[in-house]
């Protein structure tokens, strides 16, 4: 049996998609957690720049005051937590935990894979983790 990861390994990016036929950072954790979990994220569709895609690192820190997601401080992070990262300066980039060493993630002129989130570019770039208070 494969682990769950492999079936999105190689999608392909584009900007503000949410299907298999092209999806953002945001749209393959929408995927992994309706396919995986069974849980409906905000699709939080419509942004048309990276600047926009602020928002979606910006909606992980607001609703972990308030749910459903609750920022991990201290704790070891568990498959399906979701990770947040800097490029270019700026919390615009997120990825689903595999395991203690891997996120799955996809970023332009990419397809999804998985890349180490505890060491190396991402571990540098981490701004923080988050469980989403439903599982």
């Amino acid at each position: 049996m494969s682990h769950w990861s492999t079936a999105y390994i190689g999608l392909p990016f584009a900007h503000g998609g949410r299907t298999r036929d092209g999806l953002d950072c945001w749209g393959l954790v929408r995927l992994v957690y309706a396919d995986q979990l069974g849980i409906e994220l905000d699709p939080l569709d419509g942004y048309a720049t990276r600047l926009e895609r602020l928002r979606i690192a910006g909606m992980l820190s607001e609703q972990a005051a308030q749910g459903p997601w609750r920022r991990l401080a201290g704790e070891k992070i568990k498959p399906f937590d979701v990770v947040s990262f800097t490029i270019a300066g700026a919390a615009s980039h997120v990825g689903v935990v595999v395991d203690w060493r891997d996120m799955l993630h996809v970023t332009e002129g990419e397809t999804s894979g998985l890349a180490p989130h505890s060491e190396g570019q991402w571990a540098r770039r981490l701004i923080a983790a988050y469980r989403h208070v439903d599982r």
